[in-house]
């Protein structure tokens, strides 16, 4: 048995968060096992309301999963404050896994998610205990302190944020201005650049969740991360084609 663990806020629609990943699970094979960070209340169009739980419950859920269970990778979704940063860090440095981090800023319809201290301790902490980091073009500009608009500026930064920091980036290209999504996984050793044609879906709620934990399962079940990514991406698209006709 595999086990994919999803660290994230769970969604009252089902359409993100622990629902969304837990679906992805499942579909791999793979058992699923949940911390969860935060209850919000939303729908396919809006967040209205996010509570994140108490410190102690969420070290209480990750100290029994790690102590009972090996998990073969890890996807971290919303993490809504930075002392859970820092705590989920430190549980990190006791496992094995690969480790994906969906770095959840902002929510499309504008819910804010980051307090004073949030992103430097995300880079100076969390980062050196991942393996890939998904961000979008909004996320990525949160992590630089700048605004990006076209795919080819933030690319340049990406390319010298994995120099500086330990973990690779898939940079998603679905909040970027060009009229084809372009896309990019970037590591100490590899470059890897994808392009798509934009998809006109009715329903893309949740297209960031089942991507990154797509991503992560992927990456336990193939070795060359071409397949991985291709993979990753052919699930997210008959998913949501699927739910579209």
């Amino acid at each position: 048995m595999k086990y994919f663990l999803t660290i994230a806020a769970s969604d009252t629609s089902g359409g993100a968060g622990i629902q969304q990943d837990l679906k992805v699970a499942q579909y791999y094979g793979f058992w699923g096992l949940s911390v969860i960070t935060a209850i919000t209340v939303q729908d396919f169009e809006q967040v209205y309301c996010v509570q994140s739980v108490d410190l102690n419950m969420l070290e209480a859920q990750i100290a029994q999963l790690f102590k009972t269970f090996n998990p073969d990778c890890i996807k971290i979704g919303l993490i809504p404050n930075s002392q859970m940063l820092d705590l989920i860090a430190f549980y990190l440095k006791k496992t094995n896994a690969f480790v994906v981090l969906d770095p959840v800023l902002k929510s499309s319809s504008g819910f804010d998610f980051v307090d004073k201290d949030y992103i430097s301790i995300l880079k100076s902490i969390l980062l050196k205990n991942i393996s890939i980091l998904t961000p979008n073009s909004y996320e990525f500009g949160l992590l630089n302190d700048k605004v990006y608009e076209e795919y080819a500026m933030a690319l340049q930064d990406a390319k010298l944020f994995v120099k500086r920091y330990k973990c690779a980036i898939y940079l998603k290209g679905g909040h970027f201005i060009d009229k084809q999504i372009k896309e990019a996984y970037i590591s100490h050793d590899n470059f890897q650049e994808l392009s798509y044609e934009r998809n006109k879906w009715v329903y893309s709620h949740g297209t960031g969740c089942a991507f990154s934990s797509a991503l992560a399962i992927n990456s336990i079940i193939h070795s060359d991360i071409k397949k991985v990514l291709h993979e990753s991406h052919r699930y997210v698209q008959d998913f949501y084609e699927a739910l579209n006709i």
